[in-house]
């Protein structure tokens, strides 16, 4: 982190010494003080296998009757999270989970599309997503005229 923004958020927690926030970042301390965060606000943790249980089950719903960019997604998550007293994993912990869920319901809305189909039917539809002919464009993007 920058010296004059350690500066600055010592100077506005009263921190004389703003050299002693450097061990923060290295040692027990931080562990220490999340575990305390957590105690005085009664946040639940993220690596409670009830927590990322319940958090999945409504990334699937969401995922599955929801078209949301991946960055709102992640945004509401974040939101759900709060609601539900977690304390918030790593952003990049929660973007994994988000596309693993998200991926599963691709699959499962590409399986129940797919599954009914007859041979000839899957490959007529397949046919529509093959690029063919100038500019690369599938039979599908193509208008019809």
């Amino acid at each position: 982190m920058p010296p004059q923004v350690v500066r600055y958020v010592a100077g506005k927690l009263g921190i004389a010494d703003p050299g002693v926030l450097s061990s923060y970042a290295v040692g027990d301390a931080r562990w220490d003080h999340q575990a305390e965060i957590r105690r005085e606000y009664g946040l639940r943790e993220w690596a409670e296998p009830a927590v990322q249980a319940e958090v999945i089950d409504w990334l699937q719903a969401r995922a599955w009757v929801g078209a949301e960019s991946h960055r709102v997604l992640f945004d509401r998550t974040v939101d759900h999270l709060i609601a539900s007293k977690v304390l918030l994993p790593g952003a990049s912990v929660l973007w994994r989970v988000m596309g693993a869920i998200r991926q599963r319901a691709n699959e499962r809305g590409w399986t129940l599309v797919a599954e009914p189909l007859t041979d000839s039917e899957r490959e007529r539809l397949l046919g529509l997503l093959v690029a063919t002919g100038e500019g690369g464009d599938t039979p599908y993007e193509r208008p019809i005229p």
